[in-house]
C-alpha cells in the first residue's frame, strides 16, 4: 500500500482520463490515500470522492498552484483543503482566466507563423466529460503534437505569449493564504525540478519557504528520487520533522499511479497537521 498525493486528470489543463478512470486505477494499484491535484482547481473533487466512496478509498481534496516567488514560477500542492472555500475559488478563477489569455495569445502566435490553430470546438473532444474546459496553451500543444514544424514553432509563441501577458501567477503569500484559509496544508512540489542536482540549493529553498509560512515539501516524486540529491533530501526531512508527502504526479491514469513509493507512514503526520487546522478526515466505512 502507498499514497498517491500528486497526479492529475483531464481537469488539468495537461492532463488526460477521467476523475473516475483515476480513481480506479488508484484502488487497482493499492493506493490507501489519495489526493488529485489537477493544475488551479478542484473542479474534479466531487467526482473524484464519489467514486472513492464506491471502491472504499480514502481521500483528500488537493490542488497543484502556480506561485511567482523570488523571480520564478514555483509549484505548490494544497492538500485537505475546502474546495469550496471563497478565498481558494478566487484564486482557481483567476489561475484559469491566465490560461484563457495565454491560449489566445499562442493561438495569435501560431497562426501568425503560418500554422492555422483550432478553435474551441474541438475542447470537448480533448476533455471529455468536462463541463467547461478552459482554451488554452495545452491543448493548442497537443494539436500541433503530430506536425515537427509547427511543433518546433509552439515554443517560441508560448514565450512571446508569456513576455506579454500583463499579469503573473499569484505570489506566494497569496497562493498561501488561500489555501490556509481553505483549512489545507501548502506543501512544495518536486523540488529537484527547481535545483536540480543541488542538495544545498533544495535545502535552502525550502527553508526559505518555511520561514514564510509554507507548511512542508513533497518528498517522494520521479524527480527527487531520480535525483542524486535524494539522500540529502530525504535526511533533511528527518531532520525538520514537517509534513511531507510523495506521489507520481501522473497525468493519466494507469499503472503509473500510486508509483513514488510514498510509504504510509507519511500520512498520520499529513493527516495529524490537518486535525490541527479542523480539517475532518474522513475514510470510507
Amino acid at each position: 500500500m502507498s499514497l498517491e498525493l500528486h497526479c492529475h486528470t483531464l481537469f488539468s489543463v495537461d492532463g488526460r482520463g477521467t476523475p473516475e478512470a483515476l480513481v480506479e486505477s488508484a484502488a487497482h494499484n493499492g493506493v490507501s490515500l489519495l489526493a488529485v491535484t489537477d493544475h488551479n482547481n478542484t473542479a474534479s473533487y466531487p467526482r473524484v470522492a464519489a467514486r472513492a466512496t464506491e471502491l472504499g478509498l480514502e481521500t483528500l481534496c488537493g490542488i497543484e498552484l502556480d506561485a511567482f516567488w523570488g523571480g520564478e514560477t514555483l509549484h505548490f500542492l494544497g492538500l485537505g483543503v475546502d474546495p469550496t472555500h471563497p478565498a481558494l475559488r478566487a484564486l482557481s478563477e483567476r489561475h484559469l482566466a491566465r490560461y484563457a489569455r495565454l491560449g489566445a495569445a499562442v493561438s495569435a502566435g501560431m497562426n501568425a507563423r503560418g500554422f492555422p490553430p483550432p478553435g474551441p470546438e474541438g475542447l470537448s473532444e480533448r476533455y471529455p466529460t468536462h463541463p467547461a474546459p478552459v482554451f488554452n496553451p495545452w491543448y493548442l500543444r497537443d494539436y500541433f503534437r503530430e506536425n515537427p514544424a509547427a511543433k518546433a514553432a509552439f515554443y517560441p509563441a508560448l514565450k512571446q505569449a508569456v513576455e506579454g501577458e500583463p499579469e503573473s501567477w499569484a505570489s506566494f503569500p497569496e497562493v498561501r493564504d488561500a489555501v490556509r484559509a481553505a483549512g489545507g496544508l501548502l506543501l512544495l512540489a518536486h523540488v529537484a525540478r527547481f535545483r536540480p542536482g543541488h542538495a544545498e540549493g533544495q535545502a535552502g529553498l525550502i527553508k526559505d519557504l518555511l520561514e514564510i509560512g509554507m507548511d512542508g515539501f513533497e518528498l517522494y516524486h520521479p524527480s527527487n528520487t531520480a535525483d542524486p540529491a535524494f539522500p540529502e533530501l530525504r535526511a533533511l526531512a528527518e531532520r525538520l520533522g514537517c509534513p511531507v508527502s510523495g506521489g507520481s504526479d501522473s497525468h493519466a491514469p494507469g499503472d503509473s499511479v500510486g508509483s513514488s513509493a510514498a510509504p504510509e507512514a507519511l500520512a498520520g503526520p499529513l493527516l495529524a497537521a490537518l486535525r490541527q487546522r479542523g480539517y475532518e478526515v474522513k475514510t470510507p466505512e
